[in-house]
């Protein structure tokens, strides 16, 4: 049996049933074999990085993704996919098909060898928890098995395996087994420790909070509910938190913090005297520009499972850095049998009273343009079955996005949080339905990303597949406008028409690709025509033309300083401004 064909095996038996991949001469083998030996299912994009991102998505779902491409420029085309599967620690498996053995320069100064010949490994180290390139001497099986133990244990993550073309058939005897089944994870002694610490806080605080991120991934949402009910405090989450299907239970619910998260999520962290932060990267977008303003009359206490994560905290003397992973740090406090610790009903009541500053923009009322938030909080409202809504990307998306939408049992978000790519939205959407073929998926995307990959559509039309595509037209990269307009007197360069940037006609995108189409251009013919395209059985793309000077609030708020320069402002201080009642502390 050829070495490719033993890899075909192995992936088969470790639950792959499809792949996404651009064929090319160093690949083909590896595709043959996971057709033909593997049994797996192909889908052929036309681009390495919608293969990428559509393998990055079904990961999101299905718990493993793989993505197969040539060597060269097959590589570093599905990179942005690799990149979404890094950041958000997306396990994934990337297989590259490489020259021979013989027509390789890794070690060695030497630009190329082979046809297309490119060494793999340096260029994406940096971006996997494993690059490996094959050679004639490996026990493939072996090889693979580390792979994917890597990929999908502790903090998941991406691994890339380069396979020379000699070395991918070369003929070997396969194990008669292959033993894929993961030790149970136990609770250590590092989680036990984070459970007491914690649990020993919680009894002296009167304004505690929980903030949950995308650590969470792979909890079951029974235990989770478990656990959330046991300690009964106040939740916020981040966007990466919606890759986790957990759903919070409204009642501790209290929305999105970040740059462009909810308003009352981010004043409640202001107001609360304990955080404990689980699975959360404390970057920018999450915390803002300056983490000291973010919780300041708080005692912070941050779970990590990544101790260089926990090394840019650890100036704060305010913090209390543990490093374990979160998903048996959850366990140990599900273990737990009682807890010496009773929520505040003032500190709920207030909480439940600022959360309804986050949803300020569904009560503004547009008669004569379509307003971003009000389209996307209809679409939420139509849906009727099991759906997941791929956000593509771009900016001003994004940000509308995560702060209308929120998961619930039948409702599930794809976004790559941390990157947020534009053009996304097509490859990830065919993943998605790929992996939840029952399920109604709705990518939402702006005028500006669709026209990134939308080479997709014809992947989307070959294969049938139902995807709903919300094509938001503001008239350009909005999110870069709104920018240019604050801090370049509205030069927009590169961004619209006028400066440079001219798009596509979306009709007739649909009608070259045969893909039914629809427009609204006024908020009251909207729901009429979403509820039609939303109970077709086959794809659609319906282009909503909303305001070009939409706003996004609250966002991000900046002081100019005498000197000129723009200073950003604590998140507990959004623009626009909005007094907040601050919390009235018992005596």
């Amino acid at each position: 049996m050829k070495n490719c064909d033993v890899l075909a095996k192995v992936l088969s038996q470790a639950g792959l049933q499809d792949f996404f991949a651009v064929t090319g001469g160093a690949a083909i083998n590896i595709i043959d074999s996971l057709i033909t030996t593997g049994g797996m299912t192909p889908y052929f994009h036309h681009h390495e990085q919608a293969a990428a991102l559509a393998a990055d998505a079904y990961a999101r779902s299905k718990g493993l993704g793989l993505c197969v491409v040539t060597t060269g420029p097959g590589v570093t085309n599905a990179l942005t996919g690799l990149l979404c599967s890094w950041q958000d620690s997306v396990p994934c498996i990337y297989i590259s098909g490489q020259a021979r053995s013989s027509q390789t320069a890794l070690g060695s100064k030497v630009r190329q060898v082979g046809t297309q010949h490119m060494e793999v490994l340096p260029v994406v180290n940096n971006l996997t928890k494993k690059a490996y390139m094959l050679n004639e001497k490996d026990n493939i099986e072996e090889v693979l098995l580390e792979l994917i133990s890597i990929a999908t244990s502790g903090k998941k993550g991406p691994v890339w395996l380069d396979i020379p073309l000699d070395v991918q058939l070369k003929s070997r005897n396969p194990s008669a087994v292959v033993d894929l089944n993961p030790n149970k994870r136990s609770i250590d002694n590092d989680s036990l420790l984070a459970k007491n610490e914690m649990l020993k806080g919680l009894k002296r605080a009167l304004r505690p909070i929980f903030i949950f991120g995308r650590g969470l991934a792979g909890f079951e949402q029974k235990n989770f509910e478990s656990i959330i009910k046991k300690i009964n405090i106040p939740i916020l989450r981040t966007w990466g938190f919606l890759d986790t299907n957990l759903i919070i239970p409204e009642q501790n619910y209290c929305g999105v913090i970040g740059v462009s998260g909810q308003r009352g999520a981010n004043f409640i962290v202001s107001q609360a005297d304990y955080v404990i932060s689980i699975g959360v990267r404390w970057g920018q977008a999450v915390v803002g520009p300056k983490i000291e303003s973010f919780a300041p009359n708080a005692k912070v206490i941050v779970v990590d499972i990544d101790e260089n994560e926990l090394k840019q905290l650890t100036e704060h003397q305010n913090f209390e850095l543990i490093c374990c992973n979160a998903l048996t740090l959850l366990g140990a406090i599900l273990d737990q049998k009682t807890f010496d610790f009773a929520a505040d009903k003032k500190w709920h009541e207030y909480c439940s009273e600022i959360k309804l500053y986050n949803y300020e923009q569904i009560t503004q009322k547009r008669i004569d343009l379509v307003d971003q938030y009000q389209i996307i909080n209809l679409i939420q409202q139509l849906v009727s079955k099991p759906t997941s809504f791929v956000i593509d990307g771009g900016g001003t998306i994004v940000y509308c996005s995560m702060q209308i939408l929120n998961t619930s049992k039948d409702i599930h978000i794809l976004i790559p949080s941390a990157s947020c790519p534009m053009g996304t939205g097509l490859p990830q959407s065919i993943g998605s339905q790929i992996a939840k073929r029952s399920d109604l998926v709705i990518t939402i995307i702006g005028d500006g990303s669709f026209a990134f990959n939308l080479q997709e559509l014809q992947t989307i039309k070959t294969h049938k597949l139902p995807i709903k595509i919300v094509v938001l037209n503001n008239g350009g990269y909005l999110s870069i406008k709104d920018t240019q307009k604050k801090f370049q007197d509205g030069r927009f360069f590169g961004s619209d028409k006028s400066g440079g940037l001219e798009l596509p006609s979306i009709a007739k995108i649909a009608r070259a690709f045969g893909i039914k189409y629809r427009r609204i251009n006024r908020f009251s013919a909207a729901k009429i025509r979403l509820s039609k395209a939303l109970s077709s059985n086959v794809p659609e793309i319906i282009e909503v033309v909303v305001d070009d000077n939409q706003a996004i609030y609250p966002t991000l708020a900046f002081e100019k300083h005498v000197s000129g320069v723009n200073n950003p402002q604590p998140l507990s201080r959004m623009h626009p401004r909005v007094e907040l009642p601050l919390y009235n502390y018992p005596n």
